[in-house]
């Protein structure tokens, strides 16, 4: 697992590691592994066991992207988006949250909503739409969830109005 977090680093950033034998090569150690391990009995519990993530008729896409208008903030993805709710995953090892990974959260909201406008296929159209955004505390099993209703539509409205401007952007 620690092998596979290091390419997801290589495949973001589209740069090698500075020591590939360490990053790459060598055995994860035993804390690693034994804290990944830990994180997926607790997601399994989070979500599997608890029906979250139901047998059939699931709306999952991992990674989702916001078409061409990611490009105007270096590229984006989050995380997943499961049945109406956009998740970002969190496996800090800190209580809480900082106001950016809050930002992050309702820009990824934003991102989908003007993706759609722009005529791209993505998430928050008919099919897939975003009715609440989630922040996912790995180590804790926690799930916190933000009815994107509470965010206020004229002010939504209002941030995709100046970033329509700021970007000049056409909307079908």
């Amino acid at each position: 697992m620690g092998y596979l977090s290091s390419l997801e680093a290589v495949a973001r950033t589209g740069m090698p590691p500075t020591d590939i034998k360490k990053s790459l090569i060598d055995d994860v150690s035993y804390e690693i592994i034994y804290d990944m391990q830990q994180m997926c009995d607790v997601f399994n519990k989070k979500f599997v066991s608890s029906g979250i993530i139901k047998e059939q008729n699931n709306e999952i896409i991992f990674n989702p992207t916001f078409g061409l208008v990611s490009m105007f903030v270096g590229g984006a993805d989050a995380d997943v988006y499961l049945n109406g709710t956009l998740l970002d995953f969190k496996c800090t090892k800190d209580k809480g949250y900082k106001w950016v990974d809050f930002a992050q959260l309702v820009a990824y909201y934003l991102l989908s909503i003007i993706s759609v406008r722009c005529g791209d296929i993505g998430i928050n159209n008919d099919e897939t739409a975003v009715y609440r955004l989630a922040f996912y505390r790995g180590r804790f099993g926690e799930i916190e969830y933000i009815n994107v209703k509470l965010l206020g539509e004229d002010k939504i409205e209002q941030a995709i109005s100046e970033l329509q401007k700021l970007w000049g952007l056409k909307f079908i």
